[in-house]
C-alpha cells in the first residue's frame, strides 16, 4: 500500500512532466502535449498507488482516472490539482479506505478458494482441473486487480521456455498453481514447485510468488514437507498456501 509520502513524490513528478511539452504533429496544433512515455508512466504508477490506498469505488480516483486519459496538458493540469486534494484528504483522515495489504486479500482469497468451489457446486459449476482453478482464481482476483496476465512468459532457464500461471501485474506477484488430484503425490508436487522456484527467479519484476496447492480431495495430509521450501529465490519472497486442510 502506498503511503502519503510516495503519493506526494508522485504529485512533485506531475508537476514537473507539465514543464515539458511536446511537439504536437496532430490536427490539435493548439492543444500541447507532454512527454507521451513519462506521462503514461506516471499515470500508471498514480493509479496503481491509488488503487492500493483509497480504491476504485473512490470518486476522485475515477475523476484522475478520467483526466489522464490522454498527455494533453490541459488534462493532466486537472490530474494533478485532482491528485492534490487526494492527499489533503488522506492528510486529515490518516486511516485509508482500503487498509488490507495485498498479502492479505491474496491469501484470504486462497485460502477460501474451496468454500467457493463448494458454493459453485449448487450452480452445477465444477471444477476438475487445473485449467479451471486458474479461471476462477483469475475471477477472484479480479475483484481487486485489473492487470492480470495468464501464463506469463519466464526467461529461458536451461534452454526451456517457461510460464508462470497468473501474474497480477498491479503490485508485481505471481501465482503458480499445482492441483493435488487423482494419482498425483505429494513428494512430486514439492519436486516441481523446487524446480519451478529455480525458474522463477528470472521472472522479471516479479516480487513475490504464492504457490497454491489445491486439496480438494484430501490427498495432501502431512503438510510439513512444504515448510523445508525455500522462503526466497533470488530477491523474489516464495509463500506456500494448501487448502483444504484435514
Amino acid at each position: 500500500m502506498c503511503n502519503i509520502d510516495e503519493l506526494k513524490d508522485l504529485l512533485n513528478e506531475g508537476e514537473n512532466l507539465l514543464k515539458i511539452i511536446e511537439s504536437n504533429n496532430s490536427m490539435f496544433r493548439d492543444a500541447p502535449c507532454l512527454d507521451r512515455r513519462k506521462t503514461q508512466e506516471w499515470k500508471l504508477k498514480t493509479l496503481t498507488c491509488l488503487k492500493n490506498t483509497i480504491g476504485t469505488e473512490d470518486e476522485l480516483y475515477h475523476e484522475f482516472k478520467k483526466h489522464t486519459q490522454t498527455t494533453y496538458k490541459h488534462e493532466i493540469e486537472k490530474a494533478v490539482p485532482t491528485l492534490k486534494i487526494i492527499i489533503k484528504n488522506l492528510e486529515s483522515n490518516p486511516k485509508p479506505k482500503n487498509n488490507t495489504s495485498n498479502d492479505e486479500i491474496i491469501e484470504t482469497i486462497l485460502n477460501r478458494f474451496h468454500k467457493v468451489v463448494v458454493e459453485l457446486k449448487e450452480l452445477d459449476l465444477e471444477i476438475q482441473k487445473e485449467s479451471d482453478v486458474k479461471k476462477l482464481l483469475k475471477a477472484l482476483l479480479g475483484i481487486y486487480y485489473e492487470n492480470i496476465k495468464v501464463e506469463e512468459p519466464v526467461e529461458s532457464y536451461a534452454d526451456i521456455g517457461s510460464q508462470i500461471d497468473l501474474y497480477i501485474k498491479d503490485i508485481n506477484y505471481g501465482i503458480e498453481i499445482k492441483l493435488a488430484k487423482n494419482s498425483i503425490q505429494q513428494r512430486q508436487i514439492v519436486e516441481q514447485i523446487n524446480d519451478d522456484i529455480q525458474k522463477y527467479q528470472k521472472l522479471p519484476n516479479c516480487e513475490k510468488i504464492y504457490f497454491f496447492i489445491y486439496n480438494p480431495d484430501f490427498l495432501i495430509k502431512n503438510h510439513a514437507s512444504f515448510d523445508d521450501l525455500p522462503p526466497k529465490t533470488g530477491n523474489i519472497e516464495i509463500t506456500t498456501i494448501v487448502t483444504p486442510k484435514l
